[in-house]
């Protein structure tokens, strides 16, 4: 089968959009109808970080994938076999201490539909997806995505970074109460919007140390996201019209806790794990980090979840081995170094930097995905 075969098309049509987005709730949707689902995504299709920029071609663009010898009848879905969507963010790449921002496609909702399965199309559709970006976007930058099906990806130029999970659990038929006095604490839960101020020291933190991070390694680049409101905001409102729909009360969801500006933790309620998934956890110390996983327990615990799930690349590794004896002793079921199934995976636009793999991915945690 030539190349000539299959198309690659951008697409803004709704009645396309939502066909797509509906085939692929059959493996996200969870909880929620194929409708729900559709719903979910076009709220946040309006979010801030959705919205397109095409000066710099930031935000949500969708694609399907054809093969052009299935036959025609002149519908808009002819010909269809896979789809998926790219969520372009805001990035910092730093070559020699020089920071530049740029736009990093995150490849997502990659789905092929059942009966055209096994036959190559959806490598093929990255493979496209990926020259079309490269056709716009300058070398410097990257792609990236999260693998659920393994190594798969690394046939198409992406190279897997995977990170450990942190199950921080709890017994059911404990009497758990938390062993500190919250408001003597100055103990601050997080709402919708309620915590813009943690994220302007987060960005200035995460841009000085990939500064520094070049400095060291001047023969990498160093790539990262871009810290800001929008990319948690994705989270929370899948949290909030996941649970609404199966009949939690979300009006006053708590999503997330602070002790101060540079100690927080924010976190999404998964409620067909059912699990309480941390985005970002900053600590600057190691009584505050028990602190705020103590917090994060109890919120499970009154959300009937089973267990506290932290990506390990959240964890600052001075207090690693302390918190381990921590959790050990007062966590016991406690599972450390999980397989994290969702693979983090990159590839820099850099045919060089990629094959040499001479850079440094920065900020490889939770919340920059989606």
């Amino acid at each position: 089968m030539s190349t000539a075969q299959y198309k690659l098309e951008y697409t803004t049509d709704p009645d396309i959009i939502k066909f797509n987005r509906v085939q692929n709730s059959e493996v996200w949707r969870g909880p929620m109808t194929p409708e729900e689902y559709n719903e979910r995504e076009e709220k946040a299709a309006r979010l801030q970080i959705s919205l397109q920029d095409h000066s710099n071609y930031a935000g949500l663009y969708c694609f399907s994938f054809k093969d052009l010898s299935l036959p025609d009848n002149g519908g808009k879905l002819d010909q269809i076999v896979a789809a998926c969507e790219t969520l372009n963010k805001r990035a910092w790449v730093v070559v020699n201490g020089e920071l530049k921002e740029i736009i990093a496609p995150c490849v997502g909702g990659v789905y092929t539909l059942p009966q055209h399965r096994k036959k190559g199309y959806a490598e093929k559709m990255i493979s496209a997806v990926n020259e079309y970006w490269k056709e716009k976007l300058p070398s410097d930058t990257f792609m990236f995505l999260m693998s659920e099906v393994g190594p798969f990806y690394e046939r198409c130029g992406y190279i897997g970074h995977a990170v450990p999970v942190l199950k921080v659990q709890y017994a059911h038929t404990d009497n758990y109460k938390l062993p500190f006095d919250e408001e003597a604490e100055g103990v601050e839960y997080l709402g919708w919007d309620n915590y813009e101020d943690l994220i302007i020291p987060f960005h200035d933190r995460v841009k000085a140390e990939i500064v520094e991070l070049s400095k060291q390694n001047k023969d990498k680049h160093i790539f990262s996201l871009v810290p800001n409101m929008n990319q948690l905001t994705w989270f929370h409102l899948r949290d909030l019209h996941c649970g609404a729909i199966i009949g939690k009360n979300v009006t006053n969801s708590k999503l997330g806790v602070k002790l101060d500006k540079d100690n927080f933790m924010v976190w999404f309620h998964e409620w067909d794990t059912p699990e309480l998934k941390v985005t970002k956890l900053q600590a600057t110390s190691l009584e505050n980090l028990i602190k705020l996983i103590q917090l994060g327990v109890q919120e499970a615990k009154n959300t009937d979840f089973a267990q506290l799930y932290i990506w390990e690349s959240s964890i600052p590794e001075e207090y690693k081995e302390q918190l381990s004896e921590y959790l050990k002793v007062n966590f016991p079921t406690t599972k450390f170094s999980q397989v994290n199934t969702s693979i983090p995976s990159i590839m820099p636009l850099d045919d060089k930097v990629r094959e040499e793999k001479s850079y440094i991915w920065a900020e490889n945690d939770k919340w920059g995905w989606y």
